[in-house]
C-alpha cells in the first residue's frame, strides 16, 4: 500500500512538471522575437500625453498594445504625469512605424 501511493505521488509530481515544462515552451513559441522591435527614446514634450505620443509610432499596430509596452518598459504607473523633457523608451513591433 505504501509503495503504491509513493507511486502515485510520483506520476502526480511528473505529470504536473510536464505540464508546467509544456506551458513555458508554449510561452516562448508565441512571444514575439526581440528583434522583431524597434525602440525609439522619445522627449516629453509640453502638451504630451502618453496616446499621442505611442500614436506617433503606431503605424498598423494597435495603439493601445503600444502604450501597455511603453509603460511596462518604462515603468509608468501614472500615464497622466509625463514631465516635459522626460526621456520615454518606445518599442513598436517593425514595419509598425
Amino acid at each position: 500500500m505504501r509503495t503504491r501511493k509513493k507511486a502515485s505521488i510520483i506520476a502526480t509530481a511528473l505529470i504536473a512538471a510536464g505540464i508546467i515544462a509544456a506551458g513555458a515552451i508554449w510561452r516562448e513559441r508565441i512571444k514575439p522575437e526581440p528583434t522583431d522591435y524597434l525602440t525609439f527614446e522619445h522627449v516629453v514634450y509640453t502638451g504630451d500625453s502618453l496616446w499621442s505620443l505611442c500614436e506617433r509610432y503606431s503605424g498598423y499596430e494597435d495603439i493601445q498594445d503600444i502604450i501597455q509596452r511603453v509603460r511596462e518598459d518604462n515603468g509608468i504607473k501614472n500615464p497622466g504625469a509625463l514631465q516635459p523633457g522626460q526621456k520615454i523608451k518606445v518599442r513598436v513591433r517593425k514595419g509598425g512605424r
